[in-house]
């Protein structure tokens, strides 16, 4: 899955980036370097490090719903012949909702910059997962694993645009391996301290709802800590290359157009086949465990 990712990366980033290896020796005008990294002239090296600090947090704030699904499920006591139905249910839900924003996200950064859409992400995943340990039956659950696809939508589409905005043509693929390393830094180090954190409350004397909302809700303030760090310090405003805004369908006009040329459209499959492996995978891989788990227990 990580590969086929990877490819539609380096797909985008051929198209995007014909010219680059010109672009140097025609005296274009360069920004900072941070190690191999050459920046935009208008990006600063703090604007560097909040793209980091955002990707090391990124998909661990998305995958940590996953995590605890199975704890939800057993809060709400639902029987375990129907927590994969359930699960289903979620995940389809929240893909759903991803399809349609993703795209009017993006075409909203080209208008209000992505520093608003990018932290408004991690803001929206903060708040489903204060709402998430609330729910008192499936439909809430399901209500409130919408923020949590909105949230997860803005993060997804926000991350690679900065990245591609920051970096000079010339060093991008460097980039996006630095952002690409960083998440899966934070997704080992952040969902292996979140998963121990039930068994720590529970160890404390607090009953299963109770250490489900406190680990839930330590994740929401992690969330809202992040969002406040990208808004107070990524780069205002839109970027530079999309200073003449075009109305919200003229920008997804374009990307439809751009699927008839093939090397798009083989990173829009790529990226379709990737999102269908981790939709899969993620959420039942977590719910076999914990059902394994218990059933020994």
């Amino acid at each position: 899955m990580l590969l086929v990712i990877q490819v539609c990366i380096e797909q985008y980033s051929l198209i995007v980036s014909e010219n680059r290896e010109n672009s140097i020796a025609s005296g274009e005008e360069m920004g900072l370097r941070f190690g191999p990294i050459l920046l935009m002239p208008d990006i600063e090296k703090r604007h560097l490090f909040t793209l980091f600090f955002g990707a090391f947090f990124g998909i661990a704030s998305m995958a940590f719903v996953n995590v605890i699904g199975p704890l939800m499920f057993r809060i709400l006591e639902i029987p375990q012949e129907e927590t994969g139905a359930l699960a289903g249910t979620l995940t389809a839900v929240q893909e759903i909702v991803v399809i349609l924003v993703i795209g009017t996200l993006g075409a909203l950064s080209d208008k209000v910059g992505r520093r608003l859409v990018y932290s408004s992400g991690f803001f929206l995943l903060g708040i489903g997962y204060f709402l998430y340990p609330l729910a008192g039956d499936s439909t809430e659950l399901i209500f409130f694993r919408i923020f949590v696809a909105l949230g997860c939508a803005a993060n997804t589409v926000m991350l690679p645009t900065v990245a591609n905005d920051y970096v000079h043509e010339s060093t991008r693929g460097k980039l996006i391996a630095t952002t690409s390393i960083l998440n899966g830094l934070g997704l080992v180090l952040i969902i292996g301290t979140f998963r121990n954190m039930p068994g720590f409350f529970n160890d404390m004397g607090y009953d299963n709802v109770f250490a489900g909302r406190y680990t839930a809700w330590i994740a929401a303030v992690m969330c809202l800590l992040v969002a406040s760090v990208l808004f107070t310090n990524q780069k205002k405003g839109a970027p530079a290359q999309v200073s003449k805004k075009e109305p919200y369908l003229a920008t997804l006009k374009i990307a439809f157009k751009s699927a008839r040329n093939p090397r798009v459209a083989l990173a829009y499959v790529a990226g379709v086949v990737s999102r269908g492996d981790l939709s899969v995978v993620s959420p039942f891989f977590f719910i076999m465990a914990f059902n394994e788990a218990t059933t020994k227990v």
